[in-house]
């Protein structure tokens, strides 16, 4: 977001919100606040996961009154309805209710801050004890509110405040957890969020997949046209892998022309096999540098927890030892192994070399 500028007197209106959906919010009450100044782009996008439809009807009621036509309210019944609209929309806020009937807003969150999501999360629970409600901002909520006592005033602060906070810590965490080159997740990120995504998924009953990719013959081009060439082909790589992964996926730089994709919330064997599939068509093709047209392929291994290993390291390992053979069949496949033993072999397109 540009900060064009701050205000310095009370005005009656703000504009927040990430790097795709900026926003105009009506501040009550606001004195010196340090909100950045904005025109209005797109009208605020709310998710509102609540599972009695009479809080959800008084939420929504104060919402179109703060707002009127420039916010859209989407309500999901369950943490179910709350994932599935996550995955397939896109939203500027969460209120999340504290407890579900079929898990809490932890499972939510959880899911979500194990991929680094920019998303504001506000709790709203029918608990005033204040250690509680703290232990919901532990969990990764922005801010929080106490069912039947929040105001216009206190919702909008709220909005504000989420919206704002989350923006900052976003700018750090991306420079902590992100790759230079390419702008995928790195080693980093994979190392602090692995353990949410592998624990969610073991609570909602399912697997999650790992992709080992390696580039095939990234050696050879970093030496005969050096390393601009190589930095061109991990970008390229990089793009293309991004775009061949769910949401709820996440793909990383691990190291050199290296590349993990973690693939949680796998219900079925079969699914990781189409993944697979899909990644190894999706980074194949032809990168032109300068007057060099290079043809792409790469190397897939596949793991899966708990069938595979019960453990990331194991997993990777097993991944890892699954793409080498791959590399070994001449490059452009995908391959998956059970406790070692390679059980399918999926043929990628091929190009030469």
């Amino acid at each position: 977001m540009i900060l064009a500028q701050y205000l310095t007197q009370k005005l009656s209106f703000v504009v927040i919100g990430n790097a795709h959906r900026p926003m105009t919010i009506p501040v009550l009450g606001v004195d010196k606040c340090q909100y950045p100044l904005r025109k209005i782009e797109l009208k605020m996008k709310i998710l509102h996961v609540e599972d009695q439809s009479v809080h959800h009807k008084h939420f929504a009621k104060m919402l179109k009154e703060i707002y009127g036509d420039d916010v859209e309210i989407v309500w999901a019944k369950s943490v179910q309805e709350g994932l599935n609209s996550l995955e397939s929309q896109s939203f500027d806020l969460v209120f999340l209710d504290y407890v579900l009937g079929d898990g809490s807003a932890a499972d939510i969150m959880h899911m979500c801050n194990a991929f680094a999501s920019p998303m504001p999360f506000v709790v709203v629970s029918a608990f005033e004890d204040q250690d509680f409600n703290m232990a919901a901002l532990t969990m990764g909520a922005d801010d929080y509110l106490i069912k039947g006592k929040f105001d216009s005033a206190d919702l909008t602060r709220s909005i504000n405040y989420s919206l704002y906070r989350k923006k900052k810590m976003a700018e750090v965490v991306n420079m902590a957890f992100h790759d230079r080159l390419t702008g995928l997740p790195n080693r980093n990120h994979f190392l602090h969020n692995t353990d949410k995504s592998i624990e969610l998924s073991k609570r909602m009953g399912s697997m999650v997949a790992i992709y080992y990719v390696d580039l095939d013959n990234f050696k050879k081009i970093n030496d005969q046209l050096g390393h601009e060439a190589g930095d061109k082909v991990l970008k390229v790589a990089a793009e293309r892998l991004a775009k061949g992964i769910r949401k709820t996926d996440t793909a990383i730089r691990y190291g050199g022309d290296e590349f993990l994709v973690i693939s949680p919330g796998i219900k079925k064997r079969e699914e990781i096999s189409k993944v697979g599939e899909k990644l190894v068509k999706m980074i194949t093709g032809s990168v032109v540098y300068q007057d060099n047209e290079l043809i792409l392929t790469c190397s897939i291994g596949a793991a899966n927890m708990p069938f595979d290993a019960e453990s990331m390291t194991e997993a990777i390992r097993i991944a890892d030892k699954a793409m080498y053979k791959a590399k070994d069949t001449g490059g452009g496949f995908y391959m998956f192994e059970t406790h070692g033993e390679a059980q399918e072999a999926i043929r990628g397109p091929q190009e030469d070399a």
